[in-house]
């Protein structure tokens, strides 16, 4: 019985070892927003949107945040620059 088990799960997994994606030019990607306009971004949320973690707001935290990850995404698309008020330093 176990090896009718081995039988099925060695060809499923051979095909799932032997996919690899393929890319036209994987160094230079091109990204696109579509017809959205990422042009004005506002983020609005509680203390996990200013990048309070741990019991402490940094600003290293703060760089991490989601609203800072996404305005770094919106910029490849073509939106404006993301700025945030920040902590000193």
């Amino acid at each position: 019985m176990k090896k009718n088990k081995f039988l099925y799960i060695l060809p499923i997994a051979l095909g799932l070892v032997a996919c690899e994606p393929e890319f036209d030019d994987i160094n230079s990607p091109s990204y696109s927003g579509g017809s959205a306009d990422f042009s004005n971004y506002v983020a609005v949320g509680n203390s996990l949107t200013a990048g309070y973690q741990s019991s402490a707001l940094r600003r290293n935290k703060q760089v991490n945040s989601f609203p800072a990850i996404l305005g770094q995404q919106f910029q490849r698309v073509g939106g404006g620059e993301f700025t945030q008020p920040l902590l000193a330093e």
